[in-house]
């Protein structure tokens, strides 16, 4: 979309100029209105004023992220102009005191030119490539700089911070223009008398221009500048992951509203007596609007786009087929004009997009003469041959009957509004404005499938999966709560456009039949956890299979009566190893969020039933977990061992090796303190280890190891044993890392019944607090690795914990 400010700059003698400066260079075009005829300078001074006016444009449409790349590129023009300044001073007796100085300038602008590229890598990481960050980096005037997309991003990530990032970098900006003009550098970036003998005929110009003292002051506002940069950049970042929820969060409510909205206004127009139910899809698009404090939620509103496909009945009562429409939905506006542009170009990506919107542009601002609205939609999907710009009068007309719009929807061009249809609550009338898009076709020509049916289809590859994955979950959270999903999202609820025969992934629907029956309305359950659904319907999407395919019958044999939401939850959660394997772990850490955030067993006034059923099915000889060594460290008296205990009851076929079976044996001949201790405690460990890896008795056994290593050298040499073991007996190490509140720690430690099996047991509080206050416990920092706090789980809680992780990374595929 175009976006444009008008600026008015009085020009030489009395021609004045009305500038429109917008980000597309080709629509600047100034127009020339003489005040009185006659009076209009030379063609001259007129080329030189718009020369000016085109420069001042180009600053204009800047944004304070160009200016930055900007500033670090101009850094080492100022660098090689003082170095040429320098290297003319060599041959000259009386200048050479000025070298200290220039060697200080020159020292002081490369270290900000350091620090300001720093800080640029660090606001550009996770926002763009890595090969990119490179090239901007190399390329500081490139067009890089200037992709809306890495913009968008980088606002977000600013946050508040954004107006005041601007001003930093054009202050620095500002003073690097002015060392340039001081040091006589050209437009071309060159010395303009750096030659020896122009300096010395110009000795007393040198000598003024090459005191430090004029450089002074744009070097503190350059330091000054950079140091702003990175605490903003420092600080913004750290913050941006808590941010993004609640900029989606925001946007999120503000699209459910909306669709809410929609849904009634289709409900109160599509009341017509049709032999048959017209078939409304919502077509799902993912967010890519960045939401900011400072935007408000009117401006987003009147941003959201929603793209519907409406099936309607042509022909004769006794011959009629169905037929399928494409429309755009868009919050009604109360501006003189409003004007659509559809581009032409399928693959064509504007500036924002929103929720399930298309991708549009802001509103530009009112010029002095007209108020004209301008929104750009460069659909996606929509192929066009021309670009096409329609305007309709401010009085829109009333549909009463969508159906027998749509009837007529053939005659009109694309693009063109056919009137809006509205919602009307107790409390303000919603307008919804209808554009015509294109005609699909007869349902031979253009359907909607269910996903359910195209799970296993062969074309659906590994990428389109993982699009539909984003697709379907940004879609229904945002529809979470409105009339367009059920209570519960399944696999037959979503749809994907099938054209010609041939399943368009990137088209993916939900699906609502109007007239609406009030029996269909569905109340959300609490019984059925939206979020729960979610995550299996990814899991069946990865897995190419429904849920009921993929479950196992030893999920049928819990204990009876348990709902149907636990068992849902039993069978997906078995499944989480195949989803690791074959989604990865990104894929798997967004299943396992969903499965997880509806679903505290350990809170649940089902817990003792499951609690039962699970160890009953657990104790049952293996079916699907491969052999594997768990390795649990924590601080001593965190409970290891007995949670060891409690896992050893769940994982069939397992042992425990704790580790005082180490230490005991090694205490019991010399003292900790004797030289050769740790020696004979390391000799002991890598012989149990090696028998344990090498040994064909123990090859189908799960070993459960206890350990307290820190994070030194030692700590990690003695882990990595266990690892190096696992590696030789060809099985997974999966580690678990427990945690533990120091006062619940030193508590558990002190108890006196935990001496009574093992007598070198860690004790005594002044020796463990120094040790819980001050030294880290060792993680090994892979994806597998869990981090459990077991402050307030019981042994039973944390062992069924680690069981779950356990199945996910050692079920067998």
């Amino acid at each position: 979309m175009a976006h444009e400010d008008v600026l008015t700059t009085g020009a030489v003698g009395q021609i004045k100029f009305q500038l429109h400066v917008s980000r597309n260079p080709s629509s600047f075009q100034p127009s020339i209105s003489a005040a009185e005829k006659g009076q209009a300078q030379n063609l001259e001074t007129l080329s030189f004023t718009l020369s000016s006016l085109h420069r001042l444009k180009r600053f204009c449409s800047m944004s304070g992220f160009e200016v930055a790349g900007i500033v670090l590129g101009s850094i080492p023009i100022v660098v090689s102009a003082l170095q040429c300044y320098m290297n003319g001073l060599g041959t000259l007796q009386n200048f050479r005191s000025y070298k200290r100085i220039l060697r200080s300038l020159i020292l002081t602008l490369k270290t900000e030119h350091v620090n300001l590229q720093n800080i640029c890598e660090k606001l550009l990481t996770g926002i763009a490539p890595q090969t990119r960050i490179e090239e901007m980096i190399r390329d500081p005037f490139g067009d890089l700089w200037r992709e809306e997309e890495i913009f968008n991003k980088l606002r977000l990530r600013l946050w508040v911070s954004v107006q005041v990032f601007d001003d930093r970098v054009q202050d620095m900006r500002e003073a690097i223009q002015q060392m340039m003009e001081k040091l006589n550098v050209g437009a071309d970036g060159k010395v303009e008398w750096a030659e020896s003998s122009s300096i010395r005929k110009q000795f007393k110009r040198a000598t003024f221009i090459l005191q430090k003292s004029n450089h002074e002051e744009a070097l503190t506002r350059i330091r000054d500048g950079v140091s702003a940069l990175e605490r903003l950049a420092v600080l913004n970042t750290d913050l941006e992951t808590q941010r993004k929820s609640r900029s989606q969060g925001r946007l999120n409510k503000l699209v459910n509203g909306m669709l809410s909205g929609i849904y009634h206004a289709l409900r109160s127009t599509m009341t017509c007596k049709c032999s048959d139910l017209h078939d409304v899809g919502l077509r799902l698009t993912p967010p890519s609007r960045t939401v900011v404090p400072e935007d408000d939620d009117e401006d987003i509103i009147k941003e959201l786009q929603f793209r519907l496909a409406v099936s309607y009945l042509t022909g004769s009562q006794v011959n009629t087929s169905k037929q399928w429409n494409e429309i755009l939905l868009r919050s009604g506006d109360d501006s003189k004009m409003s004007t659509v542009s559809f581009t032409a170009q399928r693959t064509c990506a504007s500036r924002k997009t929103v929720g399930f919107a298309v991708p549009s542009t802001t509103p530009s601002t009112n010029s002095q003469q007209s108020q004209t609205v301008v929104i750009e939609s460069a659909l996606s999907n929509l192929t066009l041959n021309t670009l096409r710009t329609m305007s309709e009068p401010l009085c829109s007309k009333h549909i009463n009957n969508l159906c027998e719009t749509m009837q007529t929807m053939g005659k009109k061009k694309q693009g063109e509004r056919c009137g809006h249809i509205q919602h009307c609550s107790m409390t303000e009338t919603k307008r919804y404005d209808v554009y015509t898009l294109e005609c699909l076709g007869s349902c031979e020509e253009w359907s909607l499938v269910p996903l359910k049916q195209v799970l296993q289809d062969p074309a659906l590859l590994y990428g389109d999966k993982l699009r539909l994955a984003w697709m379907i979950a940004c879609g229904v959270l945002q529809m979470q709560g409105t009339p367009w999903v059920a209570d519960i999202p399944r696999s037959e609820d979503i749809f994907i456009a099938q054209k010609g025969g041939v399943h368009q992934f990137q088209h993916v629907f939900v699906l609502r039949h109007f007239p609406e029956d009030p029996r269909v309305n569905a109340s959300v359950s609490p019984n059925n956890p939206f979020m729960l659904y979610l995550g299996i319907l990814l899991i069946e999407l990865i897995l190419g299979q429904s849920i009921a395919t993929l479950d196992s019958p030893q999920t049928q044999t819990l204990e009876p009566g348990l709902p149907r939401h636990i068992l849902d939850y039993e069978a997906a959660n078995k499944l989480l190893g195949r989803v690791m394997m074959t989604g990865g772990s990104g894929y798997y850490n967004a299943v396992e969020r969903c499965l997880r955030s509806d679903m505290q067993i350990a809170k649940s006034k089902y817990e003792n039933r499951i609690c039962r059923a699970l160890a009953r099915k657990w104790s049952r000889p293996p079916y699907r977990n491969m052999p594997c060594f768990v390795y649990i460290n924590g601080y001593p008296g965190i409970g290891k061992l007995t949670i060891a205990k409690e896992l050893q009851q769940l994982l069939p076929s397992s042992k425990i090796y704790h580790n005082h079976l180490l230490i005991d044996p090694i205490d019991a001949l010399v003292e900790r303190s004797s030289p050769g201790y740790h020696e004979m405690r390391t000799g002991l460990r890598r012989h149990v280890l090696n028998e344990i890896a090498t040994s064909e008795y123990t090859k189908d056994t799960t070993w459960i190891f206890t350990d307290a290593r820190d994070a030194s050298a030692a700590g990690e040499m003695g882990a990595k044993d266990y690892e190096a073991a696992a590696r030789k007996r060809d099985v997974s190490l999966i580690s678990i890392v427990l945690e533990c509140e120091i006062e619940e720690n030193i508590r558990r430690a002190t108890n006196p019944a935990r001496n009574q099996s093992i007598s070198a047991k860690l004790t005594d509080e002044t020796i463990l607090r120094p040790i819980l206050e001050k030294e880290s416990i060792y993680r090994f920092g892979n994806e597998t690795e869990l981090v459990l706090d077991v402050t307030k789980l019981s042994s039973e809680e944390a062992a069924l914990r680690i069981k779950e992780h356990v199945d996910r990374l050692a079920a067998c595929p």
